[in-house]
């Protein structure tokens, strides 16, 4: 499933948002280290489920100057789950091309929650 959906994102994103292999990798070993990555349809969600999307904005050559930690959308997720004081329900991608394709993917893994099989755009 991860390779198509890698194909899919590069073809699909038409050279927009950079390359997903990097977003492949790590969810590649996210997976090696156990955790797992449950895609739901919308359906599955309650009408007052919160529902989020994590990615990146701007130029992918930007993580050239500024090397990420890896967890940069959990961190963003849990301050959002503080502020509200809502459990967050499940992660949408924002995007289907390019980096935005896998990173939901990435914290979804991380935070044990699902992603919705849907493109937020």
């Amino acid at each position: 499933m991860l390779e198509c959906l890698a194909i899919g994102a590069a073809f699909l994103g038409t050279g927009g948002g950079g390359n997903p292999y990097i977003g492949k990798l790590r969810v590649r070993e996210l997976l090696r280290q156990g955790k797992t990555i449950e895609v739901i349809p919308p359906e599955a969600l309650a009408n007052d489920d919160l529902v989020v999307s994590v990615g990146g904005i701007g130029a992918p050559v930007a993580g050239i100057e500024k090397i990420e930690r890896g967890d940069e959308c959990l961190r963003a997720l849990r301050a959002v789950e503080q502020e509200t004081g809502k459990e967050i329900a499940a992660l949408v991608p924002a995007e289907i091309g390019g980096a935005n394709s896998m990173e939901p993917m990435i914290t979804a893994a991380q935070a044990g929650i699902p992603v919705v099989n849907a493109d937020g755009m």
